[in-house]
């Protein structure tokens, strides 16, 4: 062996069990507190390796427990599941990681495992459950994700937590067929009385962590018809920010001939969720510009809901609509009658908007009032509602009534 070669080594081998004996020396706290710089430094094999070694001599050294706990769920590993049941038997404080260990699972059925063994311990925490949710849509084990959203103490949630079981609902299903139709009537203050019927027909689909869905709207107007289109997709981009985007065309003058749509949602802590969007309509003579605001937040067991489409400048007229949007849950988070109390009409009502763009001048009062039932696969809404309008000749009257039959699986 080279001679400069074998002076290295025995350097190397030396200053390494300078170091060891070094350390061998300091009591249990100054080795942890050593452990403790190494993971600031986020030097994990050198945590593991100093909190084996103190394990080994003082098994009931709980600090160094949790630091070997912490080290192992920054590397993403699942070996922690033993040190964690090891506190949790002795009444540590440890609830927090013991749940955060769940997310660490990538198998089923090790997941599950653990969930099992931990779960005595926690004393019923929502947060477990919605962390094992979670983790369980991940897996692919939607049946499974669903059963522990419906057997949530809803009315009891915070608002954070209200707000991650809504997001949770949103991917419990990779697929879903929707039937709807919508009947507006026209009361015997308008020329006409002829109801307006519109037939829905839509698919939507979980790809990966976002959603997309297309929709054709076909309506029936006094001796006219015609089809609307509309491809929609809801981008997931983290827990705390997604958005929304949507095409539509159409061949009728009652719809846009072409729309272009979008906005972005920001979680912001304590159930609140903002949103910032915009709507573009062209129709044969006009285009349309709006921007959206809004905010949502939850409490108790209330879901409210604030958003104004602001735009355009129509001749003399700033259009407007302003809307509180209310939902108030039931037996679980997805039964829950629903309320919505506008001023204006919204680029969004499908339907009704098409009123603005022959008519800038129109001022509209609306409310809705409906319910939403789940039944397994099975969700049915109905919904019931009102619009004043501001006429040359007068006010109008129109009465609307809408059902949606959804089947998801």
């Amino acid at each position: 062996m080279d001679v400069n070669l074998s002076r290295r080594f025995l350097f190397l081998v030396s200053t390494l069990f300078t170091v060891w004996f070094s350390y061998a020396q300091l009591d249990p706290d100054e080795q942890v507190a050593f452990a403790k710089a190494e993971f600031a430094k986020e030097h994990w094999d050198a945590v593991l390796q100093s909190t084996g070694s103190i394990l080994q001599e003082y098994p009931d050294y709980h600090d160094a427990r949790v630091l070997r706990i912490s080290a192992y769920q920054e590397l993403r590993q699942a070996d922690a599941a033993s040190d964690i049941l090891y506190l949790l038997e002795r009444e540590a404080s440890i609830e927090s990681k013991a749940i955060a260990q769940l997310a660490l699972y990538e198998d089923r059925e090790a997941l599950l495992e653990y969930a099992n063994q931990i779960k005595p311990y926690l004393n019923g925490r929502t947060d477990y459950q919605l962390s094992l949710s979670q983790q369980l849509q991940g897996l692919g084990a939607l049946a499974e994700a669903r059963e522990i959203i419906r057997s949530l103490p809803y009315h009891q949630l915070g608002p954070e937590e209200q707000y991650g079981v809504q997001q949770q609902i949103k991917k419990l299903y990779r697929n879903q067929f929707a039937l709807g139709h919508e009947l507006i009537y026209f009361a015997p203050d308008y020329p006409r009385q002829q109801a307006w019927n519109t037939t829905s027909l839509e698919y939507q689909r979980l790809l990966g962590k976002s959603t997309v869905l297309g929709r054709v709207s076909y309506s029936d107007r006094f001796d006219t018809g015609g089809a609307l289109y509309e491809i929609e997709s809801y981008p997931v981009f983290s827990d705390r920010w997604y958005g929304f985007a949507s095409v539509s065309f159409s061949d009728t003058d009652f719809f846009q001939q072409f729309g272009l749509s979008g906005s972005a949602y920001w979680s912001v802590g304590q159930g609140y969720e903002l949103e910032l969007g915009f709507r573009h309509l062209q129709f044969e003579q006009d285009n349309f510009n709006s921007a959206v605001v809004g905010v949502t937040t939850y409490f108790s067991n209330l879901y409210v809901n604030v958003r104004a489409f602001l735009g355009p400048q129509q001749e003399d007229n700033f259009i407007q609509n302003y809307q509180l949007n209310v939902r108030y849950y039931l037996s679980n988070p997805e039964n829950y009658a629903f309320a919505r109390l506008g001023i204006g009409i919204s680029p969004d009502d499908r339907s009704r908007f098409t009123q603005i763009n022959s008519n800038p001048d129109l001022e509209a009062y609306y409310f809705n009032l409906g319910f939403n039932k789940s039944l397994k696969r099975y969700s049915f809404q109905v919904l019931g509602g009102y619009l004043l309008e501001d006429r040359e000749a007068g006010s109008g009257n129109q009465w609307i009534g809408a059902a949606v039959l959804r089947y998801r699986f």
